[in-house]
């Protein structure tokens, strides 16, 4: 195309003038290609300030709920100490977990060592964590990935001292528990899409590892599950579990990032 532009001025000067244009033409492109890479660094920027205050806002959470249990151990502590002095001081206080975390994958040594009792984490049930520990959202993503076994646990605990007010969801609306997950549509669901129930492809990526005393074949089909973050793409973290009401223990199934989990959009 250029030849031909060339050939359609015959003089010299002609061509040194549809040179200059042409000159002229790629340093405006040059200055738009500057433009736009300066907008794709605002971007990035932007978005790093995001993750960075979904973080502060994660840690304030969280020092909020560490802030009302202190209040409530205070509160017991002096009522204890008010019934009975002398067998309050006898007594050997249980060590309370946490109530932050750093990571994601601490989530998991954190449930081990604190949560035990009533929440059950299958060996099988961890995906990619080291992909969410390395992403900019870690350290919010671990803190509410925490909170989420912190409610599933108690939701277990409240169930095993005899709470009978429904399932999970409706403990989280109407308990009163503290450590209550959010009953929203953008943070829990308790089955999944009568798309994904009617694809025999797709349930199969739903059957997670359980323990053979749950089902003898070693899996069940878990739709229930923690919305860890409604953002961040197939990274976003899930967590699948079920409730066994026979021995009062939430088993959990998985726990990683949503790309594991295909439906028809993907």
């Amino acid at each position: 195309m250029a030849k031909r532009l060339l050939e359609q001025f015959g003089t010299a000067g002609d061509r040194e003038l549809l040179l200059e244009l042409a000159d002229e033409q790629l340093r405006e492109a040059d200055g738009a290609i500057a433009e736009l890479r300066e907008q794709i660094r605002d971007r990035d920027e932007s978005l790093e300030g995001l993750a960075l205050d979904l973080g502060v806002a994660a840690e304030e959470r969280a020092h909020a709920l560490r802030r009302v249990e202190e209040l409530e151990h205070h509160v017991l502590s002096l009522q204890g100490q008010l019934k009975a002095p002398d067998e309050f001081y006898a007594q050997e206080r249980d060590e309370e977990p946490p109530a932050t975390v750093a990571r994601v994958s601490d989530v998991v040594e954190m449930a081990g060592k604190y949560l035990a009792d009533r929440l059950v984490i299958h060996a099988d049930a961890l995906h990619d964590l080291d992909q969410l520990d390395a992403a900019s959202t870690s350290a919010a993503w671990g803190q509410t990935s925490w909170e989420g076994f912190l409610a599933l646990h108690a939701y277990a605990s409240d169930r095993a001292a005899g709470w009978d007010g429904g399932g999970f969801w409706e403990w989280c609306q109407n308990s009163g528990n503290l450590r209550a997950w959010r009953a929203t549509e953008k943070k829990l669901s308790m089955v999944e899409s009568e798309s994904i129930n009617n694809s025999p492809k797709l349930r199969r990526t739903r059957e997670f590892p359980v323990s053979t005393d749950i089902d003898p074949s070693g899996k069940i089909f878990m739709q229930a599950h923690l919305k860890i973050a409604t953002g961040g793409g197939n990274l976003a973290p899930r967590i699948y579990f079920h409730f066994d009401a026979r021995d009062c223990r939430t088993h959990v199934g998985f726990f990683g990032p949503h790309k594991w989990l295909p439906n028809t959009k993907t």
